[in-house]
């Protein structure tokens, strides 16, 4: 195979493999590989946009805006904390 077996630990390489974009690479390095990388999905895009914590017209600025405002020590685990601040809030208004 084209890496023997193994997850690649680059986003560019992650990306040449088929299926993956850079939601999903960044994904795979900041679970796996512990990397501050937020991956920005339909989600994540419009409610950083709605609430102005990182506007931008496409995903890539939103996730460059979200990597600038987000601080040092969260950015590890801001993916994971803004999927979970979506979900509990949406719960909360939707249901």
């Amino acid at each position: 195979t084209k890496f023997n077996g193994e997850v690649p630990h680059d986003r560019l390489l992650l990306e040449s493999l088929p299926g993956v974009g850079r939601k999903t690479a960044n994904v795979i390095l900041n679970t796996i590989f512990n990397e501050p990388a937020i991956a920005v999905d339909t989600h994540i895009f419009r409610i950083a946009n709605r609430i102005n914590l990182a506007p931008g017209d496409n995903v890539l600025r939103v996730e460059k805006k979200l990597m600038e405002v987000t601080p040092k020590e969260f950015l590890k685990d801001a993916h994971h904390l803004l999927i979970l601040l979506l979900y509990y809030n949406l719960l909360y208004f939707y249901h």
